[in-house]
């Protein structure tokens, strides 16, 4: 069906075929694609990302595993100790609310 197929049988919607309007359906499908690429370059991103966190995170523990060791010969600073004990406090609460924000369940405490 052309355009002046359209034109002539008013009863039929040419817009819904694609024809008549501004936008070709090369265009269409050129914009298609490349909200296709987008939508996989932001997935890509955060799987990336998603790894570089997990990474970090795995590798705190195992330092944290190490401090402890440490901690335990009592040399440390008092006001050190007590900002240290402050900001653990706030990663735990922080990584239990995530882990439940993600549908794991947070071990009992």
């Amino acid at each position: 069906m052309d355009s002046q197929s359209c034109q002539v049988h008013d009863d039929v919607n040419c817009s819904s075929w694609g024809i008549g309007n501004s936008v070709s359906g090369e265009d269409e499908i050129s914009k298609m694609t490349t909200e296709a690429l987008k939508t996989a370059e932001i997935n890509e991103a955060d799987e990336a990302f998603a790894r570089l966190v997990t990474s970090q995170v795995s590798r705190v523990t195992q330092e944290l595993v190490k401090l402890e060791q440490l901690l335990k010969a009592g040399m440390v600073e008092p006001s050190v100790l007590k900002e240290f004990r402050k900001v653990v406090d706030e990663v735990r609460k922080t990584s239990w609310s995530v882990q439940q924000s993600v549908g794991g369940k947070a071990p009992s405490a």
